[in-house]
């Protein structure tokens, strides 16, 4: 049986989770906002010779795929009229049952409705019109979870309310769930923040506005020089298709 002294317990380390929390999305916002800044610059910068770049390796296959069609051999000739005509068409299936059955309704799911009691407890003692609007659109999206639900809510009386119909046991279960989903929570923040930060531009836009700007500058100059590299195998091909055709010309005029 739980008693009072065991819910106040809970109550600190229910506060440094709720604060660690917070911090952790304010800092994940901060880096995703940054890389999204980082995406628009580089694709400003680099659109225009990633999209040459696409047209010359297009024509570069073009040719390539003309090339190797002049060396393949004819098509397979086709099958037989007599070997086609012993092909029969297997017949569909019979239908056995045409009764159309109505799946039973879906039960709604046990997260929703955790997600559901919790939104129902914070509408008892919240009457900030903002929260429960975010906390109501949170239900019934199911890639969101508990824990962001909590995580709306500032530290205050609300985490220590108990409703009429609670014991101090049903009460110190339901803050030991809340725990639970703000630490399942802590720990997604840290994988979201961990994969921002393995982004390839992050630690390039870490650093100063010069160095950012002379590393989109390198990247540049490093695609133009493919392109150039591309146009020049490019050239050749087409020398290689042109001698092809002239000497198909010479045979059929020899």
């Amino acid at each position: 049986m739980a008693t009072e002294t065991d819910i106040n317990l809970l109550l600190a380390p229910l506060e440094a989770l709720l604060k660690q929390v917070r911090a952790l999305t304010t800092e994940v916002e901060r880096i995703a906002t940054t890389l999204e800044q980082a995406e628009r610059e580089y694709s400003q910068k680099l659109d225009g010779a990633i999209a040459e770049a696409d047209r010359l390796e297009g024509e570069k296959r073009s040719l390539i795929a003309r090339l190797n069609r002049a060396e393949a051999p004819g098509p397979l000739a086709p099958p037989p009229a007599d070997e086609r005509a012993g092909i029969e068409p297997v017949p569909p299936p019979p239908l056995t049952d045409t009764t159309i059955k109505l799946p039973a309704p879906p039960r709604e799911k046990p997260e929703r409705q955790r997600k559901r009691a919790l939104a129902d407890f914070i509408f008892n003692f919240s009457d900030s019109g903002s929260v429960i609007e975010k906390i109501n659109a949170l239900v019934d999206d199911d890639a969101r979870d508990i824990g962001e639900m909590l995580e709306l809510i500032e530290w205050g009386q609300i985490w220590k309310e108990r409703t009429k119909w609670e014991s101090d046991s049903e009460q110190f279960t339901r803050l030991e769930e809340w725990r639970v989903a703000l630490e399942h929570r802590l720990a997604f923040l840290t994988e979201k923040k961990s994969l921002l930060e393995n982004n390839s531009l992050w630690e390039e836009r870490s650093r100063s506005d010069e160095e950012w700007q002379s590393f989109l500058d390198e990247i540049l100059q490093q695609r133009k020089a493919e392109n150039e590299r591309t146009v020049i195998e490019i050239g050749k091909l087409e020398e290689q298709w042109q001698a092809r055709r002239e000497a198909a010309l010479e045979v059929n005029n020899g």
